[in-house]
């Protein structure tokens, strides 16, 4: 095994036994068994899985119920014994699965913390250590000392959280537990998952969120039947991840990794203008709007705002910074409203870092990378406004998302966009191509931003 290399499985294979009768004691299973009776149906739940995770590296797994990830991960970090292959790590691993699995509800919050860090791996000295700690970030207080069968779910995985990220791992290895709590605890805990990023952790991350397995992870692979059907760049798996959960045809699939592999391209705005200019020619300009869209700039305070115009894409915290001062600037600009939850924001002026913190507080972005300096596509665009609406008036603003099948190009949506964007379709809040498309993975222009947003100002007036 290479000195680069974290984790190694190869070849790995996991097969369960599956009993046709039940057997209800010793006694009868030994006579079973000797008479030659006893009738099981081997089930493979991997099948002759092989990758490597280099240091620092962070892979998702990706897959739909029953495809084998948390079987693969309970693997790795040897709770299973592969029935075939090997499985090989480096340096500490710390597995944070079905927190709070070995809890005993009989016994108090403090007791549980050394049994369940035993269950981890952890020695009682260490635990000892890091006791204040714990307890701490647990928030439990004087619970600590209350019998777990008194706790609500919540207060289990907090504590379970917290017993699990007490170490310093090498390697980090996260099963859908980004949820823990509630919003407070939530933003608590992905800044101490953030911290553990920051130190160079190799990750591995199992999650049916997209954009957190985006914002997170920078390969992927995708399990199905407990068989990789796919692995590589982490938007290109994602992209056939969401294909198969949406139906879409393999056509479809290929196309939106070509329109995707297009914004990566252009991302860091190397020949953005001959770009900008091509795809804008792509739909019909509209006066009104591009009006509409110098008096936004007119209005609002931005750092760069000479270098916008009607006529060109915007970036993510461009498009988030005009929504949060359209929406009145909540937060004072002097003093962030909270601590910021993203992990690349820190070095942003005040006019971003306060946007950006009010678009997670609102639920309009629950990534944990915010991804600033890169260019926002429409469909994102779209999320945004439809998440920040549903907030405000407290429901979904559409459950038929029908009405966007009539256009041509609506399997190329990524799966959570579906809705946003059929509803803005039905407001008439986005503009299709001169072709009907919707163009999902396009540039979001200025003169289609005042759009949105002359929409959202029209919603929040016929509510008053």
């Amino acid at each position: 095994m290479d000195q680069d290399v974290a984790i190694s499985v190869q070849n790995v294979s996991m097969a369960f036994n599956l009993n046709k009768e039940k057997v209800d004691n010793l006694k009868e299973y030994i006579i079973k068994a000797v008479k030659r009776d006893l009738e099981y149906k081997k089930f493979y739940a991997l099948k002759n899985i092989s990758f490597e995770v280099k240091k620092g590296e962070h892979l998702a797994i990706l897959g739909f119920n029953g495809a084998g990830k948390s079987t693969l991960l309970k693997t790795i970090v040897g709770v299973y014994k592969p029935t075939e292959g090997s499985v090989k790590t480096q340096g500490v691993v710390a597995p944070l699965l079905e927190l709070g699995a070995g809890f005993d509800p009989n016994y108090t919050g403090k007791e549980n913390i050394f049994l369940y860090g035993a269950i981890l791996g952890y020695s009682r000295e260490y635990l000892k250590s890091k006791y204040d700690e714990i307890v701490e970030f647990s928030e439990l207080g004087h619970f600590i000392d209350v019998p777990l069968k008194n706790y609500s779910s919540g207060m289990k995985a907090r504590l379970g959280f917290s017993i699990a990220t007490a170490v310093e791992p090498d390697v980090l290895i996260l099963d859908e537990v980004l949820s823990v709590g509630d919003a407070k605890f939530r933003s608590k805990s992905l800044r101490k998952v953030q911290s553990l990023f920051e130190k160079g952790v190799t990750v591995i991350f199992v999650s049916h969120s997209i954009e957190q397995v985006q914002a997170i992870c920078d390969k992927a692979i995708l399990l199905n039947h407990g068989e990789i059907i796919a692995s590589g760049d982490v938007d290109d798996v994602t992209a056939v991840y969401e294909a198969m959960t949406a139906g879409a045809k393999l056509e479809s699939v290929k196309l939106k990794q070509q329109e995707k592999a297009m914004m990566r391209a252009v991302a860091d705005r190397k020949n953005l203008k001959a770009l900008e200019a091509k795809e804008y020619e792509m739909y019909e300009e509209n006066e009104e709007d591009v009006k509409a869209f110098d008096e936004i700039l007119a209005e609002i305070s931005l750092p760069e705002k000479d270098e916008l115009s009607a006529k060109s894409s915007l970036k993510r915290d461009e498009f988030i910074t005009m929504l949060y001062r359209i929406m009145g600037s909540p937060y004072d600009s002097e003093n962030p409203h909270m601590e910021s939850p993203f992990m690349d924001i820190k070095d942003k002026s005040v006019y971003y870092y306060n946007s950006a913190c009010w678009a997670y507080d609102n639920g309009i972005t629950t990534q944990i990378s915010f991804k600033p300096d890169v260019l926002i596509t429409r469909e994102q665009a779209v999320t945004f406004i439809y998440r920040y609406v549903a907030k405000l008036f407290k429901e979904e603003r559409i459950t038929d998302t029908r009405i966007i099948d009539s256009v041509s190009d609506h399997e190329s949506l990524s799966m959570w966009a579906v809705k946003p964007m059929a509803w803005a379709y039905s407001k008439g809040l986005i503009d299709l191509t001169k072709d009907g498309h919707i163009n999902p993975i396009g540039l979001m222009f200025g003169v289609h931003t005042a759009k949105l947003f002359g929409g959202l100002k029209k919603l929040i007036d016929e509510a008053k």
